[in-house]
C-alpha cells in the first residue's frame, strides 16, 4: 500500500481559533467537491481517535476512482503552544491503529518543537482495498 505522511506545526492563539473554525465548519459539511485533474465528490466523515495532547480531532476524505479507493485523514491536535496537524493519506483504508500512531507521535515530537520524519509504511497499514 502507498502511503504518505504530512505534517504541520503551528503557534499562537489564533492558530487554535483558526484549526477549530475550520473543523468545525467540516462537522457541519454535507458534501466536498475537489478538482485534480477531474471533480470527485468524497465522502467525508469525522473519525474517532484517542485523544492526543490536549484535545484532538479527526476528519476522513474518501475517494473512489474505479475499484481504487483513497483516504485521506486529517488529525488535528494540540501539544503545548503548539497546534498540530497531520495528513495521512493511503490507497486503501488505513488500519485505525496506523492513524492513531503517527498522530501520537507528532504530537509527541511537537511537544519538542520537532516534526516527525517520513517512513514507509508497514505491513500493518493494513491492505488497500
Amino acid at each position: 500500500m502507498h502511503a504518505e505522511l504530512s505534517e504541520l506545526l503551528t503557534v499562537g492563539a489564533k492558530a487554535k481559533k483558526r484549526w477549530a473554525t475550520v473543523l468545525s465548519n467540516f462537522r457541519h459539511c454535507r458534501s466536498v467537491t475537489a478538482t485534480i485533474g477531474t471533480t470527485h465528490r468524497p465522502t467525508l466523515s469525522m473519525v474517532s481517535l484517542t485523544t492526543i495532547g490536549t484535545c484532538s480531532a479527526g476528519l476522513e476524505l474518501t475517494a473512489r476512482e474505479g475499484s481504487t479507493t483513497l483516504v485521506v485523514t486529517f488529525v488535528v491536535f494540540e501539544a503545548k503552544q503548539f497546534v498540530g496537524v497531520i495528513a495521512f493519506s493511503t490507497v486503501g483504508v488505513p488500519a485505525p491503529q496506523t492513524v492513531d500512531g503517527r498522530a501520537k507521535l507528532a504530537q509527541a515530537k511537537a511537544a519538542t518543537g520537532a516534526t516527525i520524519a517520513q517512513s514507509a509504511p508497514s505491513a500493518s497499514d493494513g491492505p488497500p482495498n
